[in-house]
Order: C-alpha cells, then sequence, then structure tokens
C-alpha cells in the first residue's frame, strides 16, 4: 500500500512540526491541564476512504495521546492528495532489496540504540538495516555516522544506513519535548520494513526508561516521556498493522534490561571502544567546547551511573561531559533536582517489595 505508507510519512512530519509549534506549560505550570494540548489538523492524503474509518482515526489518535500526554488529537482528511515526489522514498537509489534475512533497527546514535545495533550484529547473521532521523543538528548526523561507520568495520558488508530529516528550520521551535518524534520516527522504519516486505522493526531501549517510572508527583502524563513504552509500541503496532493489512510488530528486545545491562552488554561484544562516540544528552546546545554532553540532563545523569554501575566509568571518560555531578559542584537548580530525584528513587526502589512495588507504580505499569 504504497499510497498509505507516503499518506503516513507526510501525517507523521505535519503532526512532528505542529508539536514543536505548539507550546507546552512552562516547568512551573505543573497542574496538567497546563502541559496537555487540543491538536486539531485537516490533512489531503492520496487515501482518504482509508484514513477517515472511524477504526484507523481511532487508533491513529490512540497512538499520539498515548505517547505525548495531550488531551485530544483530531483529524480531517480530505481527498485529493496527487503523488508527488516524496524526497527520499521516490529516489532510485532508494529502492530497497534485501540480499536476505534483514532487520530493521531504529537508530539514534545513543547507547541503546548502539547497544541493539551491535547486538543485532553479534546474535544473527542478518544484514541489519539501521534507521535514523534528524531534525537538523549536524552533531547528530556526525555522531550517527560515525558509529555507522565503526560498526561496518566490525561486520563488513552487514550494515546498511538510512537517515531521514524532518525539522523545522531557520528558527528555534518553541516546544523542546519532542514527544510525537516516535511517531515519526517508528512511521520511517515501518516504510522501509514494508519496503523490504518485513512484519516488523526492532527498537532497543531498556525497560527502566521505557516505563520512566516518574520521579517526582508532578512528572506524569504530559510531563514524562512515554515514547517507547510498551503501550506505545502496542499502539503504534496496532495503527501499522491496519496500514499493512496484516499484523505487524514493533519489537523492543532490551524491555528486560537495565542502562546497566545494555552497557555490559556492549563491553562484552567488543563495542567497549564506542562508548565515548555514542551521544545520549537531551540538551546537546548546552555543551561548550569539545564535551559532547551536558552532564545535567537526565540522560547523562542515568549513563553516568550505569556507567559506574557496569564498571566502565574510565571508559565512559568525564571528558565528554562539560559538568561532571561526581566532582563538580551541580549549580543550576533544575540539575540538582534531576540528581535528587535519581538518589530518592533508588532509595524507594531499595526499600520496596514487589506487591507494594505493584501497588505504587500500577498506574505506569
Amino acid at each position: 500500500q504504497p499510497d498509505r505508507i507516503l499518506d503516513l510519512l507526510e501525517i507523521a512530519a505535519y503532526v512532528f512540526a505542529a508539536d514543536r509549534l505548539a507550546p507546552r506549560g512552562s516547568t512551573t505550570s505543573v497542574e496538567y491541564h497546563n502541559w496537555a494540548r487540543m491538536m486539531k489538523f485537516r490533512i489531503r492524503v492520496r487515501d482518504a476512504p482509508f484514513w477517515n474509518r472511524k477504526d484507523v482515526a481511532q487508533k491513529l489518535s490512540s497512538a499520539l495521546l498515548f505517547m505525548t500526554g495531550d488531551r485530544d488529537y483530531h483529524f480531517e482528511f480530505e481527498p485529493g492528495r496527487q503523488a508527488l515526489p516524496a524526497h527520499l522514498f521516490d529516489k532510485e537509489e532508494f529502492r530497497l532489496e534485501a540480499p536476505g534475512p534483514t532487520s530493521v533497527v531504529l537508530f539514534s546514535g545513543g547507547l541503546d540504540s548502539l547497544g541493539g545495533a551491535l547486538d543485532r550484529l553479534c546474535s544473527t547473521d542478518e544484514q541489519v538495516c539501521l534507521v535514523s532521523h534528524r531534525s537538523g543538528q549536524p552533531s547528530i548526523k556526525h555522531t550517527q555516522e560515525s558509529l555507522v561507520a565503526a560498526l561496518n568495520r566490525m561486520y563488513p558488508g552487514r550494515v546498511a544506513h538510512y537517515s531521514f530529516e524532518c525539522g523545522l528550520t531557520g528558527f528555534r521551535a518553541p516546544e523542546e519535548t519532542q514527544r510525537t518524534r516516535a511517531f515519526l520516527f517508528g512511521a520511517t522504519a515501518f516504510a522501509v520494513a514494508r519496503a523490504l516486505s518485513l512484519t516488523n522493526y526492532f527498537v532497543y531501549e531498556n525497560g527502566i526508561t521505557s516505563m520512566n517510572f516518574r520521579r517526582r508527583q508532578d512528572l506524569i502524563n504530559a510531563r514524562a516521556s512515554r515514547t517507547t513504552h510498551p503501550a506505545t509500541n502496542a499502539h503504534m503496532a496496532d495503527l501499522l498493522s491496519e496500514i499493512a493489512g496484516e499484523p505487524f510488530r514493533v519489537v523492543n528486545p532490551y524491555w528486560s534490561q537495565t542502562k546497566t545491562d545494555v552497557l555490559q552488554g556492549l563491553r562484552d561484544r567488543g563495542g567497549e571502544g564506542l562508548l565515548g562516540s555514542a551521544v545520549s544528552c537531551s540538551t546537546t546546545i548546552r555543551t561548550e567546547g569539545d564535551a559532547t554532553h551536558c552532564g545535567y540532563c537526565y540522560q547523562c545523569v542515568d549513563r553516568r551511573l550505569a556507567s559506574f554501575a557496569a564498571g566502565l566509568d574510565e571508559v565512559d571518560d568525564c571528558g565528554i561531559y562539560c559538568h561532571d555531578i561526581f566532582t563538580g559542584g551541580i549549580e543550576p537548580p533544575v540539575a540538582r533536582t534531576t540528581v535528587v530525584d535519581f538518589v530518592r528513587q533508588a532509595r524507594d526502589f531499595a526499600r520496596s517489595r514487589p506487591d507494594g512495588f505493584l501497588a505504587e507504580h500500577a498506574d505506569e505499569l
């Protein structure tokens, strides 16, 4: 269904652009209604009868509502979209032919996606097709390409990389949470998978990050990322199955692992030397000099603690961090809160018994 897939890619791009342009509440607006938005789209598509089906519209809205925490997503689809060139997917060099068994893997250039790509290459004989999204930052392009080159040296001829650019240009977006990026990312991976006649794609994310257990009472709904949550993956699979016309799965093999497990697996598969090239930071715009990580954001703190737990703290050199939370002062109040949240959550987890843990986190689970 190439028309539906082109429609999906354009819908995902429109939703992502609108997400970046529609600001949520500030960090001081802790009430849910200040962060949840009502989004309405009117889009011209190629296969309007399909997209206007009630079950399809419901599945599309359900996927976006869960992953974003917004209040409502409403779509009106109109016929008349012409099959104009759609950049990469209409270029001759993008005609995909699998030379043999192939896996499609989401690849951001972070630790989990790097570990997953290496895991796939090490544990199978398959060709591994890495799918990336870039929204314009040159540093992200450099990170992804350098890691792909390293993987190709380790496993010659088995790695293909397809990178898609979609973002706003000419100004900085007022909204940085990018909750709908998972929808755009998944849409591109689905398009590549269908071009290869596959019925799944892989997203590698450790279970703790995927579940994203709240660390404070106000970190709920739209204020907490659920981009790789099991329910997000299930919603996406439900929608993509309708588009494909057959069952389609979104698979996360790292669901039962922690970030420490991911790092240990990376080391055990010979990827220790790639650790310093993988970028986990969510606020790279705040880095200085040669540092690739701010050192203060949630992702940086998570990575540093996991590196110590995995015995890789010397490899994960503090030189890649703009700020060192272990040896330097933690000046910004937001950074202090992040670190304290981690310590508090670790203490609470250590004290929990299974029944109490289930009761405390029933909503998230």
